[in-house]
């Protein structure tokens, strides 16, 4: 779940997470809740402001310590930029793939690692 404020004239977001598996999600779930606040301010006018992530159930898995370890020594590069190509979009449904313009990325080797399978539901 998010909500969206509108605070020191930026749009703000609060993304609220019942489980967040750490290491598998983390940086994927920061990235696609980026994108949508960009979209919201996008079709609302408005400049981006911060996001802020809550979970009621943040892990990590024991067989993912490995590559936790190395994520966590590696050095951040600089943020990438992200623009969106305006054609006038003005809700959600509006982009395409084609509208995001990322520039400056760079990453490391992609770490690999098993999905953790667990029980009771």
């Amino acid at each position: 779940a998010h909500t969206l404020n509108y605070n020191d004239g930026k749009l703000n977001m609060s993304v609220l997470g019942r489980s967040w598996d750490v290491w598998l999600a983390g940086a994927w779930n920061i990235a696609q809740y980026a994108a949508l606040l960009h979209m919201y301010a996008h079709c609302l006018k408005l400049p981006v402001g911060e996001i802020e992530f809550y979970t009621t159930d943040c892990h990590l898995y024991s067989n993912l310590l490995t590559q936790t370890k190395e994520q966590l020594n590696r050095q951040s590069y600089p943020f990438p930029k992200l623009t969106i190509k305006d054609r006038g979009q003005q809700y959600l449904q509006d982009f395409v793939i084609d509208d995001f313009i990322v520039e400056g990325y760079k990453s490391y080797p992609a770490l690999k690692g098993q999905i953790t399978v667990v029980g009771g539901y």
